[in-house]
């Protein structure tokens, strides 16, 4: 006799029944069910064979009645798992932004009804992601993948799943698109011209647009973040580090005239801006692609255009590593490399 895990996640016992091998199923995929009912079966073999059935014999006894919990982590709610992943995010000092991410992860589990652990299964996971696909880009996507295994891994270390049943799931394969999308000098001119008369909003806007900074790092702006040589220390809540950027004079005075709160979103999340920003959109005709982040990745690629140095792109962006910024902005384009090459064999 022995207790075995078959191809579908289902346990299964062997038996041998009148010098016969048979496999029967316990039709059940909990580990600890299964065990107990093995358990019980070994024991009934082990009885038969001191008391065989004859009618000279005594009745078969039977064995006593055991309690089998089904396997507490499977039935549970997710709920309390949850809780305990959100406080220790926050114990952490996560980003408003990351937290804000994974709470929107939550509430797709809800919407997909995978309240359960024993919900995540393959076939209910593989439904999730074709569902997606018709929703979100695969950068969306991504991050939902991402915080469903920060989730799931948080959880095998709680006890409430195992490494097992996340190895079973199917992940979609998708990958990171470059970013392409920039604000074109006469998008820049046009922005300003409509952003003029919200000062707040204007001052924002351009210093996003004359830093990189992420649209979450100067919201909470302070005057005593700027030093003398006319750089902003900043907080990348992140990568969990500060970093140092550089301002140029074009702003620098106009941020200087503050006391001390410089943006009037301080204290808000981006969303604050988000919402002024996505007026000046829908007048100028921009697709959704086009966000507060645009800024960031548009002053990367002018820096990156007019130094072709992609270490300093990736200092003044703040990147842990260069492979980072290769990966996002290192795209020229095919008529940009073409001219590039064509100079160096150009003979007149």
């Amino acid at each position: 006799m022995g207790i075995f895990l078959n191809s579908n996640g289902y346990y299964y016992v062997e038996l041998t029944i009148n010098k016969k091998r048979v496999q029967k199923s316990l039709r059940t995929k909990s580990k600890v069910f299964a065990q107990d009912l093995y358990h019980v079966l070994l024991r009934e073999q082990i009885l038969r064979s001191f008391f065989p059935n004859s009618s000279n014999n005594p009745p078969l006894p039977t064995a006593p009645p055991i309690e089998i919990k089904q396997d507490k982590r499977k039935t549970r709610s997710i709920n309390n798992a949850i809780d305990k992943y959100m406080k220790n995010c926050e114990s952490r000092e996560l980003g408003h932004r990351a937290i804000e991410d994974k709470k929107r992860t939550f509430k797709l589990f809800k919407e997909y009804k995978l309240v359960s652990f024993e919900d995540f299964s393959t076939n209910k996971i593989d439904k999730l992601w074709e569902a997606l696909k018709d929703r979100y880009k695969d950068d969306s996507i991504l991050k939902v993948v991402s915080n469903m295994k920060a989730f799931l891994n948080f959880c095998i270390k709680q006890g409430f799943y195992s490494s097992d049943e996340l190895n079973r799931l199917n992940f979609p394969s998708l990958t990171t698109k470059i970013r392409d999308k920039t604000y074109t000098p006469k998008q820049w001119q046009d922005i300003q011209d409509r952003a003029e008369k919200d000062s707040d909003l204007y001052l924002y806007l351009k210093v996003l647009y004359y830093t990189g900074c992420r649209p979450n790092e100067i919201v909470n702006l302070r005057k005593q973040d700027i030093d003398d040589n006319g750089t902003i220390k900043i907080y990348q809540s992140k990568v969990k580090k500060y970093k140092y950027v550089s301002v140029p004079p074009i702003i620098l005075d106009e941020l200087l005239t503050f006391q001390d709160k410089i943006f009037d979103g301080f204290g808000k999340h981006i969303e604050f801006y988000s919402k002024k920003f996505r007026r000046i959109k829908i007048a100028m005709g921009l697709s959704t692609e086009y966000t507060l982040y645009t800024f960031r990745h548009t002053f990367a690629t002018n820096l990156l255009n007019k130094t072709s140095d992609i270490h300093l792109v990736s200092k003044a962006l703040g990147h842990s590593n260069i492979m980072i910024t290769s990966k996002h902005y290192a795209n020229r384009s095919n008529k940009d490399i073409q001219d590039r090459v064509s100079v160096l064999w150009d003979e007149s």
